[in-house]
């Protein structure tokens, strides 16, 4: 016979297995306080993330400051911060420690819908054909939200031609660079790197470090081991570009940050990229 202690972790780990399968965007950012689950944001979640939240049973706590879930557990009023008392693991851990042994699955893709191409995009071999095609299928779709950083792999048979693409994921908040560019930005590698992985690696521990610096969590561990050396050029116009897009959102969603960093006229690059001189990229809209 089952305890009541069984009983509500068994609560806790089917909502964490509805959280991760139904809103995986987020599911890294919650917390087990006791037998209940925390979600805590840097800045206030879109509309559609909140009513998900809501469908799932999650309410708002105005004092924590947090979305909690009590997880079929009754709620007693508790004197100072519940997690100075109650054990916190991360959703991750608790998983890795409670769920039963991995086994390998079977999959099949599917295909979603029909993408028509014109002539001028079946073949893309420069960053403007790939902006054209996402401009074309990916900021028409419902699912985008020029919001929110958008991760799309676009997927190229060995002759560059056009198969389709996947959307990977959608973030809630934005990430913390600056001349990585937004979502629709094509970063494109030198022509003598040796190992584009390495170079992807390479920019991905920067933005790992950074995270780390603000207090977010990142996992390192998917990261290459191999790092790339070598420099990506961008231009002084596309930098500043990016700098000035990135205050226009702060300024809407986090003042005080935007008054922080609003006396820097001219940001450090990411150190994967040399700046030269030169314009706004042509695949931006309405620069």
């Amino acid at each position: 016979m089952k305890t009541q202690h069984t009983a509500d972790m068994a609560n806790t780990m089917t909502l964490l297995d509805r959280l991760k399968n139904e809103m995986p965007e987020i599911w890294g950012q919650a917390q087990v306080v006791g037998k209940w689950v925390w979600l805590e944001f840097n800045v206030p979640p879109v509309g559609k993330i909140r009513e998900n939240l809501k469908r799932l049973g999650f309410h708002w706590n105005g004092q924590r400051k947090c979305w909690q879930h009590p997880c079929g557990v009754p709620s007693l009023r508790a004197d100072g911060d519940p997690r100075s008392y109650y054990q916190v693991k991360p959703a991750n851990e608790l998983e890795m420690k409670d769920a039963p042994p991995p086994a390998a699955k079977e999959y099949k893709v599917v295909a979603l819908r029909e993408c028509p191409l014109p002539e001028s995009l079946r073949i893309c071999e420069t960053p403007d054909n790939a902006a054209d095609y996402w401009r074309l299928h990916v900021a028409t779709n419902p699912y985008f939200n020029p919001e929110c950083e958008c991760l799309v792999v676009l997927m190229l048979n060995t002759r560059r031609r056009v198969k389709g693409h996947q959307l990977v994921t959608i973030g809630t908040m934005d990430m913390p660079k600056v001349v990585a560019g937004r979502s629709k930005k094509c970063m494109t590698l030198p022509d003598k790197a040796a190992n584009p992985s390495a170079a992807l690696a390479g920019y991905l521990m920067a933005v790992h470090e950074e995270a780390v610096r603000r207090g977010y969590r990142f996992d390192a561990s998917k990261i290459g081991a191999r790092r790339s050396r070598g420099k990506l050029t961008e231009t002084r116009g596309q930098l500043l570009y990016e700098w000035r897009h990135l205050k226009r959102k702060l300024k809407r969603r986090d003042v005080k940050r935007y008054r922080d960093i609003l006396p820097v006229k001219i940001p450090a690059p990411h150190p994967l990229f040399r700046i030269v001189p030169g314009k706004v990229r042509d695949w931006e809209k309405g620069r």
